[in-house]
């Protein structure tokens, strides 16, 4: 298990430090479960970017 996550923001893309090989890897593929509708994403954003 690990004590603490390393990970870096590029851009639209979100990579996590492998702590055993020391390579970055993308973090992706995740869903938020309260995103189930466009209207449910629609509300966490700022008005300027619906």
């Amino acid at each position: 298990m690990l004590s603490r996550l390393t990970f870096v923001e590029y851009r639209y893309n979100r990579l996590a430090l492998d702590p055993r090989t020391g390579l970055f890897n993308m973090i992706r593929d995740w869903r938020d479960s309260s995103w189930g509708s466009i209207a449910a994403v629609q509300n966490g954003l700022e008005k300027g970017t619906q």
